[in-house]
């Protein structure tokens, strides 16, 4: 009898990602003294959409996602986290805090990919 084996979650791995681009590398290069304000800066946010960008177009399922739709995914998870965080308590978000806000902008990159490969 073969043990069944776990389906991968690619949302679950997706979320993991975003963790790693958007939040733990931002927060070694802002420093202690935006890490601990209260306030979103263009500054805090220019650094992760920066990583979110570059993050996403190395990535296989972004294979032919537009620049334009990854640009909008970031942007979307960006005011998705500014909307319920400040960027003091962003160290603190758990894993499934992560997944919530992928999956409430995954569609862009969604809907691109379909739209892109129609005729």
């Amino acid at each position: 009898m073969e043990i069944p084996q776990k389906k991968k979650n690619p949302i679950k791995n997706f979320a993991i990602f975003i963790l790693l681009c958007l939040f733990v590398v931002p927060v070694v290069q802002l420093g202690f003294k935006n890490l601990f304000s209260n306030h979103w800066t263009p500054e805090i946010e220019k650094i992760i959409q920066d990583k979110c960008i570059t993050g996403l177009k190395t990535r296989p399922f972004a294979k032919g996602v537009s620049n334009k739709a990854i640009t909008s995914y970031c942007n979307c998870t960006i005011e998705k986290l500014k909307s319920k965080y400040k960027p003091r308590e962003v160290s603190a978000l758990s894993i499934q805090d992560f997944e919530a806000m992928a999956k409430e902008c995954v569609y862009l990159i969604k809907d691109s990919s379909a739209l892109e490969s129609q005729p």
